[in-house]
């Protein structure tokens, strides 16, 4: 009585091959060696790892980190910076709100939508760079092999 917070750590083991489909309101979800992941969380960050399939994770608030991905991966975060590293397939960045976005490691394209406060750190791509919108951060990018398309000013008009 008269204490009002209350926490929970859950854990769950899956089959490594077992696709996962998971909503979390608040708190940090890990989400570690499992088939093709998709992830929406509300609070809180967000880490995703030894994924065998595609993985889609879009967090409200809170960071997102991605590595060693053997698929396709579609992410977008409100706030918080994004990492991302390790993958056997192609990155879509949807929207990053604020917070860098740092990637490296793509065998296929790397395609970032909307880009907003934060600053984006490229290195490692296996096809093209694509920027559709930034905002006041910088981009930067190393090795990239395909055609790299980055807007000059805040929209690309």
């Amino acid at each position: 009585f008269g204490n009002d917070d209350v926490s929970i750590n859950l854990t769950v083991e899956v089959p490594p091959s077992l696709s996962l489909d998971v909503t979390n309101g608040s708190g940090v979800a890990e989400i570690d060696n499992v088939g093709p992941v998709t992830l929406h969380a509300g609070s809180g960050g967000v880490q995703v790892s030894d994924v065998r399939g595609a993985a889609e994770v879009r967090s409200g608030s809170g960071g997102a980190r991605l590595r060693n991905v053997h698929g396709d991966v579609t992410v977008s975060t409100g706030s918080g910076g994004i990492t991302i590293a390790g993958v056997t397939g192609s990155v879509d960045v949807r929207e990053a709100g604020s917070g860098g976005v740092n990637v490296s490691d793509v065998t296929g394209s790397l395609h970032m939508g909307s880009i907003g406060s934060g600053s984006v750190d490229a290195d490692r791509i296996g096809g093209d760079l694509t920027v559709d919108r930034k905002g006041s951060g910088s981009v930067s990018y190393t090795n990239v092999k395909g055609r790299v398309s980055v807007p000059t000013r805040g929209r690309d008009w």
